[in-house]
């Protein structure tokens, strides 16, 4: 009893309450949809950076491999001498490869990103590695550590990215599920519910019965019937009859 009490509201039955009842049902209805439309855009978005990130780490595991086969490749044919070169080339000034981050919003949600570049100034020159020997060596061996570094890069802005998404889902997730549990429990109520009577007036709202929402949110199927009815008093309906007789 104590729970079938706080389902209802303690209102006048009136036409005027009742379309205040219907409007805010209509904004609970419509606010969990446009939660749903979110949870949608938000799922396609993840599952398309899932797919990207199985391909990033296969790309990944290719260009480390190439990386270190061309870094073999470079010091069989230059030398020992090329690891004191390139050591000796590396000043501990700005790194010339970067990484620039910028957000994107989809849905609502800032999603983080991050972009390698190419600095225009910063860092020594390595032209002279390989000079005397192995320059084609050394510089697909450079090459190919570069395009490494792209690939890390680019997979972790796809790691970062999974996982913002995740917490996203999963609170859109609960919102909308909060939202169907109390909104529109509270509205529609277990079972057929009936309003008090007054100033002649008898409400009656028949509800669908109210269930769990499975997994994805999806939106309760709501049906309301409302009659009113204009209430007669006993007296007068028994005078109506003795006058018939």
């Amino acid at each position: 009893m104590a729970g079938q009490g706080q389902q209802r509201l303690n209102v006048v039955p009136t036409v005027t309450t009742l379309g205040m009842v219907k409007a805010r049902l209509a904004g609970a209805t419509r606010g969990h949809a446009l939660l749903k439309k979110k949870s949608d855009a938000l799922t396609v978005q993840f599952r398309a950076i899932l797919k990207r990130i199985v391909s990033a780490k296969d790309a990944m595991g290719d260009a480390m491999r190439a990386a270190s086969l061309s870094l073999a490749e470079a010091l069989y044919v230059a030398g020992a001498p090329l690891r004191h070169v390139v050591q000796q080339s590396v000043s501990p000034g700005p790194a010339r490869l970067r990484v620039r981050a910028h957000q994107d919003n989809i849905a609502g949600v800032r999603l983080p990103r991050f972009q390698s570049y190419l600095a225009a100034a910063g860092g020594s020159s390595t032209s002279l590695a390989g000079l005397a020997g192995g320059g084609q060596q050394v510089a697909a061996c450079r090459a190919a550590h570069a395009r490494a570094l792209e690939v890390l890069v680019e997979l972790a802005s796809l790691q970062t990215t999974f996982l913002t998404l995740d917490a996203a889902i999963r609170t859109t997730n609960r919102r909308g599920r909060a939202q169907a549990r109390r909104r529109f429990r509270r509205h529609c109520g277990e079972h057929a519910g009936e309003w008090r009577q007054g100033r002649g007036y008898h409400l009656l709202i028949l509800v669908v019965p109210w269930c769990p929402l499975p997994e994805p949110v999806e939106a309760p199927m709501i049906i309301i019937e409302i009659e009113l009815a204009v209430g007669v008093p006993a007296a007068k309906q028994q005078s109506s009859v003795d006058t018939a007789q």
